[in-house]
């Protein structure tokens, strides 16, 4: 459990916040990108942020209670490192894809910035479930 004065006795609850937060931010940061705005980190790099951990809370089922995974991703969802793994992997893809390829499937600026992103996000959730767990 956690010890601090938010413990309501389960990690669920912090899990479901996360999935939240990380879901709205990657959808706002989207949006203004696609809207093209020029914001700055909001529209550089907060998607970046926060898409891998969302979708490694999701692919886990971390914010149900008891865990889900979603039917769809039971292949990479086995195990905290097969899951951080496989997110950051399609994500770097995408960006080697872009290097090559701007106008492709993958549209946009290689960043080697959003590798770190991507990385950043998925140790934090990685680490976050490994010292806490989900109940």
């Amino acid at each position: 459990m956690l010890d601090n004065q938010y413990d309501t006795g389960s990690t669920v609850n912090l899990w479901l916040i996360a999935y939240w937060v990380l879901f709205s931010s990657w959808v706002i940061g989207a949006a203004l990108q696609m809207a093209g705005f020029h914001g700055g980190f909001f529209t550089s790099y907060l998607s970046d942020l926060a898409c891998p951990p969302y979708l490694y809370i999701a692919f886990r089922g971390l914010q149900a209670n008891p865990r889900k995974p979603l039917r769809a991703t039971v292949l990479f969802s086995g195990t905290p490192e097969l899951t951080a793994i496989s997110i950051f992997l399609v994500g770097l893809l995408s960006e080697i894809a872009q290097l090559y390829k701007p106008f492709g499937l993958f549209a946009g600026t290689f960043d080697p910035l959003d590798i770190e992103s991507y990385a950043i996000g998925l140790i934090m959730c990685y680490g976050f479930e490994k010292k806490y767990g989900h109940n």
